[in-house]
This record gives C-alpha cells, structure tokens and sequence, in this order.
C-alpha cells in the first residue's frame, strides 16, 4: 500500500494507493505462503472464520437432517474433515490492503451459497444466477453507499462500480426549476453511460 501526501489550498491531504486483494485459494497454497505474506504486508487483524462457516454451509445443505439425532455429530466430522483436508490448508486466505484485514474463508462459489440462501423464496435460483453475475453502477454514495452495501450482503452483482459525486454539485441537489432539471440531465447522461458499459445503474436518480 502507498501513500501520498498532497497540500492543496491550505489544506493537506493523505492520499491512498490501494492495491487489489490477494486470494490464496484452497490447494494452491501452503503455510509457507501465508506466513510469507505476514511478514511482507501490515496485517492488522486475523479474521479466521472458516469453520464457522463451514458449519452454517451444512446446515444450509442438509436442512433435511436437522432433526436427526446425529445431525451435529454429522456436522462436526465434516467441518474437520474440510479444515484438515489439502494438508491443512482447506478454504481461502484473502488479503485486504486497504484495512490490513486477513480473513479465512470458504471459497467464492460457497460463499456465494451463504449469502443467497436468504433469499431463498424470495427469488428463483435463476434470478438468483442473473443477479449473482450482474454487474451493477452506483453514482453518488451518500445514498449510493446503503444501496451498495445491501447489494453486497444480499449476493447481488459481482461487481460494483463506485462513482462519487464532485462535492462542487453538492447545492444543485436540492434546487429545483434549472437547475434541478440540469441534474437530471446529468443523471440521464450517467445512466446511459452505465448502460453502455452494461452496468445496471440503481443510484442515478438520487
């Protein structure tokens, strides 16, 4: 991660250079590999909550057997066999730069299942396919920001596109007559704009 210190007008500012996640998925990787990334990146905090998904994904696909007398017996013999499989190193390691947070996981496509399994009922698994594999534009994140949060939580879109509004069109927010109609416009402008990258844009009217 890099840092950039910026004064302008007066003001200093600390810019950021993020870099993208690092994923060791499971059984690409040994302990030599994540104690290797350990020393080389800040890691402020573990996050080892492999197991503890393991055991919601069982009961996610044996709902059937919750009432049998062996269910957590059933539960415990798989939740070690899949944390000692691959020799130990079973599930994801996922690096976080921006928060120096390492977190142990179940892989992308189990995630996946924990995360949608709400909306079961709710959606098809064909929806819940089309939504998974949509890519979705939000301009503005003062509102923008819940709508990309629920999106994340609820397994829609696999990727967001993040635009902040300039902070110079701030008052034109709240005028009407020209220039509220100039906003519009604007936001007519973004959303075509998301269409062509073929991005579902959800926050262009705010």
């Amino acid at each position: 991660m890099g840092y950039q210190i910026v004064v302008s007008h007066g003001t200093l500012r600390i810019m950021i250079t993020h870099k993208k996640p690092v994923i060791f998925r499971e059984g690409s990787y040994t302990l030599a590999d994540v104690e290797a990334l350990k020393r080389a990146e800040p890691i402020w905090k573990v996050c080892d909550v492999y197991a503890e998904q393991l055991e919601e994904l069982f009961e996610i696909t044996h709902a059937d057997k919750r009432q049998s007398p062996a269910f957590r017996q059933d539960m415990r013999v798989f939740v070690d066999a899949r944390v000692t499989g691959f020799g130990g190193f079973g599930g994801n390691w996922v690096y976080y730069p921006w928060s120096g947070v390492l977190v142990h996981t179940v892989s992308e496509a189990e995630y996946a299942v924990l995360r949608t399994n709400r909306n079961r009922n709710l959606i098809t698994e064909e929806e819940q396919e089309k939504l998974l594999n949509c890519p979705m534009g939000i301009v503005g994140l003062s509102v923008g920001s819940r709508i990309a949060s629920t999106l994340a939580y609820g397994g829609i879109g696999n990727a967001l596109k993040l635009r902040v509004r300039h902070a110079g069109n701030h008052k034109a927010q709240s005028h009407t007559g020209p220039a509220g109609s100039d906003r519009r416009t604007k936001n007519r402008d973004r959303l075509a704009s998301c269409i062509r990258s073929k991005s579902i844009c959800l926050a262009c009217v705010f």
